[in-house]
C-alpha cells in the first residue's frame, strides 16, 4: 500500500439512492464514485484538483469529463471552481464528519488553504443547515464545531430540563470520551437473538448491522451503539417507530 494512503467509507445506500440509480448512468456512477475515493480528497469535502489530473486518473477525455462534472452539478451533488482547481462535494459532512473535536479541527486546518472564496462560502452556508457551525475568527484561525443544542432540540420526545439532559449527553457521547470503548461485535447468534427480541426479519437485522458497522457505529444524532442492549432499541426504533433511523428516508448524498 502507498505511504500517505487513506480510507474512504462508501455506505452501500450509495446504490440505492434514487439520483445514483435512476439519473447517472454508468460513467456518471463511475465518475462520482472517483470524486469521493479519489487521492486527493480530504476530511473537509473541500479540496484541490485540476481536470488534468481528473483525465489521467479516470481515463475520460477533456471533453467528457466537462459532461461529466456538469451533470454532477446539475444534480447537486458537487460544485466545481475552474479557477482555482478546487471542488465541493455538497454532503460531505452528512457522512464523514463527527463529533470528534480532533477532526474537526482538521477540518478547520485544511479549510485555511482554500483558494476559492465562492466554494468556501457555498459550504458555510450549507453548513447552516446542518448541526455543524462554520466561523472565521481572523485569516488564520478557522473552527468547526457541532452545534449539540441544534441536535437536541430535533429530538421531540426528548425533555429539555431533567433527566432529559441526562438522555441527551447520553445520545452525544463522543467515542475518543469513552477510554474502554470497543466496537461492537455481535456474532451469528447474537444476531439471530435480537431478531426474536425484536420480531424483525434476521435479513432486516443483519443489513442493519452491516450499515451501522460501515459507520463505525455512530448514528446520525452522534449517539455511539457500543453494546447489544443499544443495538436492540436501535432496531425497535428503526423498524417499529419509524424514527429518524430509517435509511430510507435518508438520501445517500
Amino acid at each position: 500500500m502507498a505511504k500517505n494512503s487513506y480510507y474512504r467509507k462508501i455506505k452501500t445506500l450509495f446504490w440505492q439512492d434514487s439520483k445514483v440509480s435512476e439519473e447517472m448512468n454508468i460513467n456518471e456512477r463511475y465518475f462520482f464514485l472517483y470524486i469521493l475515493t479519489n487521492p486527493h480528497t480530504n476530511l473537509s469535502g473541500l479540496y484541490e484538483i485540476t481536470k488534468k489530473q481528473m483525465a489521467d486518473e479516470t481515463g475520460f477525455s477533456k471533453d467528457e469529463l466537462n459532461e461529466l462534472i456538469n451533470k454532477l452539478v446539475s444534480l447537486k451533488l458537487i460544485k466545481y471552481d475552474s479557477k482555482c482547481n478546487e471542488i465541493l462535494i455538497i454532503n460531505w459532512s452528512r457522512y464523514n464528519w463527527s463529533t470528534s473535536d480532533k477532526l474537526l479541527k482538521g477540518v478547520g486546518n485544511e479549510l485555511l488553504y482554500v483558494k476559492s472564496s465562492e466554494l468556501f462560502n457555498n459550504l458555510k452556508e450549507y453548513l447552516t443547515n446542518t448541526d455543524f457551525s462554520l466561523e472565521v475568527n481572523d485569516i488564520n484561525t478557522i473552527s468547526i464545531s457541532y452545534n449539540y443544542k441544534n441536535s437536541r432540540n430535533k429530538n421531540e420526545n426528548i425533555e429539555e430540563e431533567g433527566e432529559g439532559e441526562k438522555r441527551i449527553r447520553a445520545m452525544t457521547k463522543k467515542k475518543n470520551d469513552l477510554p474502554f470503548y470497543s466496537e461492537l461485535k455481535l456474532n451469528n447468534q447474537q444476531l439471530s437473538n435480537v431478531a426474536k427480541i425484536t420480531g424483525v426479519e434476521l435479513n432486516d437485522v443483519v443489513n442493519s448491522y452491516d450499515e451501522i458497522k460501515a459507520n463505525s457505529f455512530q448514528l446520525s444524532t452522534g449517539e455511539f451503539i457500543d453494546s447489544e442492549e443499544d443495538f436492540i432499541n436501535y432496531i425497535n426504533s428503526k423498524f417499529k417507530t419509524g424514527r429518524e433511523y430509517s435509511s430510507k428516508n435518508l438520501p445517500f448524498y
